[in-house]
């Protein structure tokens, strides 16, 4: 991606995420953000180490890539929580994916500064006991929380789908064991409230 269109992209997803946040979740406001690649950052915000160069009001510039930034999420920046976006990552980004993509991570900027989570034990992941089973019963609790999330349901439908997901839920903590099942928790405290603002972020 050039960088001009690194800049574009930049100033669309600062406005729209400024238009919209505050009203996905209580207290949620915008952080600085970067979009990367090897050849240059485009950082939105202020406070940023001498090597960036100021563009214009709110974006800033940088030749070259840095060692901290890795992926797509939140980090500890010069003092700042920042959410980061790998412009490599991405084929052809419109405007509105990009914006939903770093409202998420920006969520987990969020959570590290404002919420209590606790976080998942990882070294569990490369041992997760996946089954057929398992992933049929994830994947139908997936679609009960979306249902939830994206249709006009009633009180008693939500209360219908929450019943089934926790009969869904015991069952596979038969299948796959107490520890994965806190761990799968865990993981849902900070990865599925950060996808409810992905898709709750107008379009």
């Amino acid at each position: 991606m050039t960088l001009n269109k690194k800049i574009e992209l930049a100033q669309a997803i600062q406005s729209n995420i400024g238009n919209h946040v505050a009203s996905l979740w209580p207290g949620f406001s915008p952080v600085p953000f970067i979009l990367y690649d090897a050849e240059n950052q485009v950082a939105v915000g202020s406070s940023w180490p001498e090597r960036y160069r100021r563009e214009q009001d709110g974006i800033w510039i940088a030749e070259g890539t840095d060692p901290v930034l890795m992926g797509n999420t939140s980090i500890m920046y010069h003092g700042n929580c920042v959410a980061i976006w790998d412009t490599r990552t991405w084929e052809e980004p419109d405007v509105p994916r990009a914006t939903s993509c770093l409202a998420h991570e920006m969520f987990h900027a969020f959570q590290n500064l404002h919420m209590e989570l606790p976080y998942a034990n990882e070294l569990l992941m490369p041992s997760y006991p996946h089954s057929p089973k398992s992933v049929a019963l994830a994947l139908e609790e997936g679609n009960l929380f979306t249902k939830m999330m994206t249709m006009h349901v009633s009180t008693e439908e939500i209360c219908a789908c929450l019943t089934t997901i926790a009969l869904l839920r015991k069952l596979r903590k038969k299948e796959i064991g107490a520890e994965y099942m806190e761990y799968d928790e865990h993981m849902e405290g900070i990865e599925g409230t950060a996808a409810y603002i992905e898709i709750m972020m107008p379009s």
